[in-house]
């Protein structure tokens, strides 16, 4: 990532999963359903949580409250405060396939 900041990714296999709860389940809450499969290609995923050092490469600015490069990053930000990963990353997307947080939102 450059300036001695690493990211080191696992393999996380595809496969399926049956997301939401059945109607029947007590307690559920009505944005738990429908209940739908959603299918996963093969994607890398970061091992570690994102410090605040790989943050500020990927982002170029570091928000959080409690500062320290290889402390996680703290700070909530929401999926509108960050751009796909193939936007920051085309090189890195035309080699693994990266899921994006709308991927589990079907």
């Amino acid at each position: 990532m450059g300036n001695g900041v690493i990211l080191e990714m696992v393999y996380i296999p595809g496969g399926s999963f049956i997301m939401g709860s059945p109607e029947s389940e007590k307690r559920r809450f009505h944005t738990e359903s429908p209940q739908h499969q959603v299918i996963l290609q093969p994607f890398y995923m970061s091992k570690y949580p994102i410090t605040q050092d790989q943050y500020l490469a990927i982002m170029g600015k570091n928000p959080s409250y409690f500062k320290g490069g290889n402390r996680p990053f703290e700070n909530g930000i929401t999926s509108r405060d960050f751009p796909t990963p193939c936007s920051l990353f085309p090189v890195l997307c035309s080699l693994f396939s990266v899921p994006h947080y709308l991927t589990f939102l079907k």
